[in-house]
């Protein structure tokens, strides 16, 4: 049996969208963050071969044009990419161009596949790696460095989310330290230190950690034992939770709405079932509205018993003119400062800036307020500031 991080993520996340996956081969539903997240990736490793190419370190001045080339070519598939995603990609490239140095000099491999000569494609699959076992474990890493002179290998992994998680979260990551036990069985007796870093380049973020040689024992046994978890398990129950946002398989959940009144929670078990069906069903929820939006971009609205569902026009009015705004409002007679509120996306760059944070404090309100919604347990709620 072979495993992967990619695998072992969706077994802890939910064993049915597992079983989906893997066994039965069902045909996924890929959501927009997926694409994008295969788009950039494809892109990250284009732009470090050019860069290595033309034996520069950075290229900004390419990056939108090998973006493009990227986006036009379409998946391994040849299917094309989403039109509408073009843009955003764009934008990302470039700022990952500005904001990543590739180290053409210490570059072992960009999209390194371990171990190496494995190919899915063609059912090429090598020899077990795992200690103690027949399984095998593979991974891509996004780019791998050496400094020799150091014993150091330093493992990139690149991520186009929104949200980077803290150091404390990165020393509990299972990734980078699988890479890096696959990275030292490759390369034996090459390298004593492992550098693992996660970069987030919509957020010019960096997250890295340090692990030894010595460490990496433990991690070949976590690895046999969660493969072995996997072949021997009985059952592949359906486990609502963070992973439903990013499920290509919510059509095909088997948790389903109650419809017979039980929907009522009187015990903690049903607090619980509900709960589930819920995440469930919220996500089901954003994949026909992302498919309708498609539809009502050219058709229109759709009017169903009374209703109408898209993209309908609702009057409003803005001033970008902050200073003629005050100046009408004065003239009238009325106080401006009972009206004027700062924009809270752009407030939201100042928590950044000391100087700021220091001279707003004083005047600062707690807008905070509690609100029933759906969120990955631990991250806080932001709604923005006010003033």
């Amino acid at each position: 049996m072979y495993g992967s991080h990619s695998k072992f993520e969706l077994f802890r996340a939910c064993p049915c969208a597992y079983k989906f996956h893997y066994i039965n081969k069902f045909p996924e539903v890929v959501g927009r963050p997926a694409i994008m997240g295969r788009l950039f990736h494809v892109f990250a490793a284009s732009y470090g071969r050019h860069c290595m190419t033309a034996a520069v370190k950075t290229d900004v001045t390419a990056a939108r044009d090998i973006a493009r080339r990227v986006f036009y070519v379409g998946d391994e598939n040849g299917q094309p990419w989403p039109a509408d995603m073009a843009g955003e990609l764009l934008e990302l490239a470039e700022g990952f161009a500005r904001g990543h140095i590739v180290e053409i000099d210490t570059i072992v491999g960009l999209e390194e596949r371990l171990p190496h000569g494995w190919d899915p494609k063609a059912n090429r699959w090598p020899a077990p790696n795992v200690p103690d076992s027949q399984h095998r474990f593979v991974c891509i890493i996004d780019e791998l460095r050496s400094v020799q002179s150091e014993r150091r290998a330093i493992i990139t992994d690149f991520k186009s989310a929104h949200y980077a998680p803290s150091e404390s979260e990165l020393k509990r990551d299972r990734q980078l330290r699988c890479y890096a036990w696959a990275v030292d069985q490759a390369y034996p007796g090459q390298f004593d230190l492992f550098t693992l870093r996660l970069a987030f380049p919509r957020l010019s973020i960096v997250r890295e950690i340090e692990i030894t040689g010595g460490e990496l024992a433990e991690v070949g046994d976590e690895i046999r034992a969660q493969l072995d978890q996997i072949e021997t398990t009985p059952e592949f129950p359906a486990t609502p939770g963070v992973g439903c946002g990013i499920c290509g398989y919510v059509e095909r959940c088997p948790v389903r709405p109650a419809t017979d009144g039980s929907v009522l929670c009187r015990t903690d078990e049903d607090a619980l079932r509900v709960a589930g069906e819920l995440i469930a069903l919220d996500a089901q929820l954003k994949i026909r509205r992302a498919t309708l939006q498609k539809w009502c971009v050219s058709a229109g609205p759709v009017a169903v018993n009374g209703m109408e569902v898209g993209y309908i026009k609702r009057a409003s009015v803005y001033y970008p003119d902050l200073g003629a705004f005050v100046a009408a409002l004065t003239a009238a007679g009325l106080d401006p400062r009972l009206y004027v509120r700062p924009d809270t996306a752009k407030l939201r760059p100042l928590r950044k800036n000391e100087a700021a944070v220091a001279a707003l404090a004083a005047i600062a309100k707690d807008a905070s307020k509690t609100v029933f919604t759906i969120h990955r347990a631990g991250a806080d709620e932001e709604e923005g500031d006010a003033a």
